[in-house]
């Protein structure tokens, strides 16, 4: 019995050596999480911004060609209305 007693002693001082191990280390584990984090967000507001940009960009392009398309020609009279014009 006197090994098994140890063994479970050595087994939770371990554990507990971990667990104080983790507690040190965590603080730094959370900072490096955190500064990714930050990191990635900074990047998608740079994406939005180009975004942002290529659209406004594509809009103006579409009011420049919507402004410069072609009217419609005039329709030309019938021919049977031109015919009766020159009759009279």
């Amino acid at each position: 019995m006197g090994t098994l007693g140890h063994q479970g002693i050595f087994v939770i001082s371990i554990y507990f050596f971990l667990l104080i191990l983790w507690h040190f280390r965590l603080p730094a584990f959370q900072a490096n999480i955190m500064a990714d984090y930050k990191e990635r967000q900074n990047e998608l507001k740079a994406r939005k911004g180009k975004l942002k940009e290529w659209e406004s960009k594509l809009r103006k392009r579409k009011k420049i060609s919507s402004s410069k398309k072609r009217k419609p020609a005039k329709r030309k009279t019938s021919r049977k209305k031109v015919k009766k014009r020159k009759r009279r």
